[in-house]
């Protein structure tokens, strides 16, 4: 029994040796292909390198011929640091801004068509200039503090030179009774009016204004109290204006209008005649009144007669004021531009020829005065 075993076991020891005996004759072989595909992969890679380096050298060759640049040196790395940039992109910066700056306001100034120095003022309305006013920027314009001998400051003693040189034309154009109009609202022609008005009345002058702006009577509302409303025209249906008796005598000043619509101010000199704010033309307010008598009147008791219209664009009412007064100022603001309908109304002015005075260019900035 032992003997039958100890030979099986002796033919399994020799399965296993004869397995192993396989198994070393396959490992030799693949050892023998693995060490062939080594040497093929070591031929390939050395080909390759052969390549590369037989390409470098004909590229650079290429390149020294092309360029005719030769190496005379190894490139060597910096024995100090590169000196810094920041200056120079600091001034560029600035240079790059500044012009950019100057761009921006040269576009600003090619798209501003405003009139706003005397210059454009003639270019673009050709009309006679007969002065400037800048602008003093204020909201409430305190008249008696401007021209007080102790007002120092630089825009108001420009203020009052400029105005001086209008109130010395109108002076010497010999007119008693002047017509301020402009060609649209907001030009200033009241502000312009009453500060004409009153650089005469520190002249001793005895001025008048008329507020014959019924569509806006912003010169009555600043003269006369709302209380006072006997002192405007229109407030009365039967105003007599033809004396006491219904006759022509010149009793008018002394009579029936110094009661009914002459209200003193409370400026030293100037006295004003209201509007209630009419929703009329000067010719339904005046008629069967005899209007030219009314100012005939008034010009032996006052040096000046100054009237304001309604602007020329929106209504006919200072073309129906006209015929009463001997000159006429047509007031511009600097900050307005000239349109189509602007045109047809400059037209008109210039063609009115010797009673057309001239315009006056009102809020003008300080820094276009002398351009």
């Amino acid at each position: 029994m032992k003997l039958k075993m100890s030979k099986e076991n002796l033919r399994d020891i020799e399965y296993k040796i004869d397995a192993l005996r396989q198994n070393i004759s396959s490992f030799a072989s693949d050892q023998a292909t693995f060490a062939g595909l080594q040497r093929e992969i070591d031929l390939a890679t050395q080909e390759y390198l052969d390549a590369q380096e037989k390409f470098n050298a004909a590229q650079n060759k290429s390149l020294v011929k092309e360029s005719n640049i030769k190496q005379v040196l190894m490139a060597q790395p910096a024995l100090e640091p590169e000196s810094s940039k920041r200056l120079i992109i600091i001034a560029i910066a600035v240079v790059a801004s500044f012009a950019f700056t100057l761009i921006v306001f040269i576009v600003l100034e090619l798209m501003d068509l405003s009139i706003r120095t005397a210059s454009i003022y003639k270019r673009n309305t050709k009309l006679k200039l007969i002065g400037v006013l800048n602008d003093l920027k204020v909201k409430n314009v305190n008249f008696e503090k401007i021209f007080s001998s102790e007002q120092n400051v630089e825009k108001t003693k420009k203020f009052k030179h400029l105005l001086r040189k209008i109130r010395f034309d109108i002076n010497n154009s010999n007119s008693k009774i002047v017509l301020f109009t402009s060609t649209k609202n907001g030009e200033g022609k009241s502000f312009v009016l009453f500060s004409i008005a009153y650089s005469f009345s520190l002249m001793q002058k005895r001025v008048l204004i008329i507020d014959t702006n019924f569509r806006n009577n912003s010169l009555t509302n600043f003269l006369i109290p709302k209380s006072s409303t006997k002192y405007l025209l229109g407030a009365h249906e039967n105003e007599n204006w033809h004396g006491a008796n219904g006759d022509n005598e010149p009793n008018l000043v002394s009579n029936n209008l110094q009661k009914n619509i002459i209200k003193r101010t409370s400026f030293k000199g100037i006295d004003v005649v209201g509007n209630n704010g009419l929703n009329l033309s000067p010719s339904e307010v005046f008629v069967n009144r005899d209007f030219k008598l009314l100012l005939k009147e008034l010009a032996t008791e006052y040096d000046f007669i100054f009237m304001e219209g309604s602007a020329l664009n929106d209504f006919s009412d200072s073309k129906e004021l006209i015929e009463y007064v001997d000159k006429v100022v047509a007031v511009f603001s600097a900050r307005s531009t000239i349109k189509d309908i602007d045109k047809e109304s400059i037209a008109y002015l210039s063609g009115i020829n010797s009673k057309f005075l001239g315009g006056i260019l009102n809020f003008v900035e300080n820094k276009h005065l002398d351009i």
